[in-house]
């Protein structure tokens, strides 16, 4: 989780550079964007979307997990029975 909350401002950006359709947001460089986008929607902007990113990691681990363990089973594999 604190790895996600570090590294999240670095995939904002690249997500920004990745939309090539708007001029505004400065997609020339990294710190061009960088300058841009903290102009426009303030330091809070870096982490757009992050509090979703937060809630669907460890809902992907456990729908994961589930999925595993409910396969082990139906193929026999489970070696704790």
């Amino acid at each position: 989780l604190v790895a996600q909350g570090i590294t999240y401002p670095l995939e904002m950006i690249r997500r920004r550079m990745q939309m090539r359709t708007s001029k505004e947001l400065g997609n020339d460089s990294v710190q061009n964007t960088i300058k841009t986008l903290i102009r426009t929607e303030g330091f809070g902007g870096l982490f757009k979307g992050f509090s979703l990113n937060v809630l669907k990691g460890p809902l992907a681990i456990g729908i994961s997990f589930a999925t595993f363990d409910t396969l082990k089973e139906w193929f026999g594999l489970d070696q704790s029975k």
